[in-house]
């Protein structure tokens, strides 16, 4: 059996779609139970406040992808440890077949500088149709995006200089900001918003699970990642389909491979955390099955580099006041925050194209608009609430699938048109 068939033969059925343009592959996904929650205390693992060694590593690795998958003992190494002429590479796809860029073909590129604000974050929520309720505090991302200057931390500012670029799954190449409307100010982290190349490959090789996930509007609320190894970090909250790539390591709209997994309504737990490996000299960089990270780590319990700076600006006791006896409970958990994702390209065209008004509908979209998508998309009266959340989702991915279009689970204008409605 090659590397490439392990995944597939570890497989099982559950709602999923083939993220290609042709045929899917069939009804597999991975049966992961996705109780991402749980971890190991502080005593299995040690703190990463000193450079962790191969097997430490090896071990935080097994502990991020996505559990109840395979015998993680099984796992023979991970990409880092392969010889570096053996390794198999990861790669970004071309704008034209990316899951991300594919909307945006055309209308943007990599290495544009231009300013973000919150005006900018303004405008992309509007474009979007996102609705950020009442809070404050609002935390988002850029996927493929970097400041100009390079640093892991920019504090709170009215405008940041910033540059767009694409992932690579091997460096953290995106952005993870705190925007506070009460000032209009955002304060900026390297981190990345997309899955590393270790556990990527160890999914191809059916070791354990890894997803990309969706741009969109997600909820999150203060807890524990991997129990007492990171206290105070920011879980998933609501059910969606995710992207997997079963044989190759990329994401691209033209693998016929690609899958959207729906998860049976289960949470894949693609938390915010800390990267904890964003110090190293060599690969891997960050540690992410899916999740979202930010550059920093925990020294003692204590979080610090620009993660310690996001949780602060965020509002976040530090150092987190852990909970007597418990699991990495802190006195924040349970407190809750809006997180949207977008991509630095989308960011851009508001200032680099002006006369560009690009807009759409995705995963938590909300509104009229997204009303008048589940009635195109015939779906349940009781599901017609201008919500555009799981069950939206699926019900789109189909149509797309049964369109032969890419299936991108984002709506532009042109397919809100043939539709037979208006953004």
């Amino acid at each position: 059996m090659t590397d490439d068939d392990s995944a597939n033969a570890r497989l099982s059925r559950r709602n999923l779609l083939s993220g290609g343009v042709t045929a899917a592959v069939g009804a597999l996904v991975l049966p992961l139970s996705f109780d991402m929650q749980t971890g190991v205390t502080a005593d299995e693992l040690p703190q990463a406040g000193e450079p962790l060694s191969d097997a430490e590593i090896v071990e935080l690795l097994k502990e991020e992808g996505e559990p109840d998958f395979a015998a993680r003992a099984t796992i023979s190494n991970f990409w880092f440890q392969q010889p570096s002429s053996e390794r198999p590479s990861p790669h970004w796809p071309s704008d034209d077949v990316s899951f991300d860029y594919r909307p945006l073909a055309g209308f943007a590129a990599a290495g544009t500088e231009f300013e973000l604000s919150g005006e900018t974050l303004k405008v992309l929520a509007d474009r979007n149709a996102f609705d950020l309720g009442e809070s404050p505090i609002i935390l988002f991302g850029l996927r493929g995006c970097t400041v100009s200057s390079g640093k892991d931390y920019s504090s709170a500012s009215s405008k940041h200089r910033v540059v767009t670029t694409r992932p690579d799954h091997l460096n953290m190449k995106c952005l993870i900001g705190v925007w506070n409307r009460s000032d209009d100010t955002l304060s900026l982290c390297r981190g990345s918003t997309v899955p590393n190349v270790d556990l990527m490959d160890a999914y191809v090789r059916g070791a354990v699970g890894c997803n990309m996930l969706p741009t969109g509007v997600h909820r999150y609320k203060v807890g524990p990642h991997r129990g007492n190894r990171q206290p105070g970090a920011f879980r998933q909250q609501q059910p969606l389909w995710v992207l997997r790539s079963p044989k190759s390591r990329s994401y691209a709209a033209n693998d016929r491979s690609a899958i959207w997994d729906d998860l049976n309504g289960n949470l894949p737990f693609d938390n915010i955390h800390a990267a904890i490996l964003n110090y190293r000299a060599k690969p891997p960089f960050f540690s992410s099955a899916g999740c979202q990270v930010i550059a920093g780590r925990y020294k003692n319990g204590v979080p610090i580099g620009a993660w310690a700076n996001f949780r602060q600006d965020a509002g976040l006791v530090h150092p987190p006041v852990i909970t007597h006896g418990s699991r990495g409970a802190t006195s924040d958990d349970g407190r809750t925050f809006t997180y949207f994702l977008l991509t630095g390209d989308e960011a851009s065209l508001i200032t680099s194209r002006p006369d560009l008004e690009f807009r759409a509908l995705r995963y938590g979209s909300s509104g009229p608009a997204v009303e008048a998508l589940q009635e195109k998309l015939q779906m349940a009266p009781d599901n017609i609430d201008g919500n555009f959340l799981r069950a939206t989702l699926g019900n789109y991915l189909s149509w797309q699938k049964d369109k032969g279009d890419a299936v991108t689970g984002i709506v532009t204008k042109s397919e809100a048109e043939r539709l037979g409605f208006s953004l």
